[in-house]
């Protein structure tokens, strides 16, 4: 650890600021990217989060096994808006930037996105998030919102969780030719100890806007 890491930490021990961390890695069959297909290899994915009292600091990493090599390393900070105490609504309210890189590819600009996502904690636990992308290859003026919602099932006395999801996204903005739905995300899975399971099917809703190459993923991972 540096000096200047050595005094942040420090300060940070020192006023108490609640701090917590995890890392994992995931597997998965195909990169899929909002309902778009990056590589339709075996890719594994690590990443790492910690987080200093409201903020979330994190990266994430695409290593293709075709080309052995990480295609991308994004890295990515977040804050969830405190609500007012009182407040009886189970809202939750984040912002968030994240940076997409590209390494050992092509691509030498990174692209930048900022987010806002809102999520009640009720059942089915909705959520909504817009990103819009700041600039870069890929992301620069679009606008993307999704809508998505799920239910966990946890079975008696098993450990085991039983999970399933969908995502509805909306491509707005300048990096798509055309603007609208783009794909529709169903998934279904378990989890049980620090693994998970995922099985996930994309539906294509309009290939003017978004053409589906890879509809049907599989994701392993582990986290502590």
């Amino acid at each position: 650890m540096g000096i200047g890491a050595g005094i942040v930490w420090g300060v940070i021990s020192a006023v108490a600021v609640e701090t917590s961390g995890s890392a994992g890695v995931d597997v998965v069959s195909a990169y899929i990217f909002r309902g778009g297909t990056v590589n339709d290899e075996i890719n594994v994915n690590p990443y790492i989060e910690v987080g200093v009292g409201g903020v979330v600091f994190g990266t994430w990493g695409n290593f293709n096994t075709d080309a052995e090599q990480f295609d991308e390393i994004d890295y990515y900070v977040g804050y969830e808006i405190p609500m007012p105490e009182g407040m009886e609504v189970p809202l939750s309210i984040g912002i968030g930037y994240t940076e997409y890189t590209y390494p050992n590819t092509e691509e030498t600009e990174a692209d930048r996105e900022v987010g806002l996502s809102l999520g009640l904690d009720t059942l089915f636990s909705p959520s909504f998030f817009v990103g819009y992308g700041i600039e870069g290859p890929f992301l620069e003026d679009g606008i993307y919102l999704e809508l998505s919602g799920g239910y966990d099932y946890e079975l008696e006395d098993s450990g085991v969780t039983l999970n399933a999801g969908a995502a509805l996204g909306y491509e707005a903005g300048d990096n798509f030719e055309e603007n609208g739905f783009s794909h529709l995300t169903l998934s279904v899975g378990g989890s049980y100890g620090y693994g998970t399971l995922s099985l996930n099917y994309v539906v294509e809703t309009d290939n003017d806007v978004l053409a589906v190459d890879e509809d049907f993923y599989v994701s392993f991972g582990v986290s502590i």
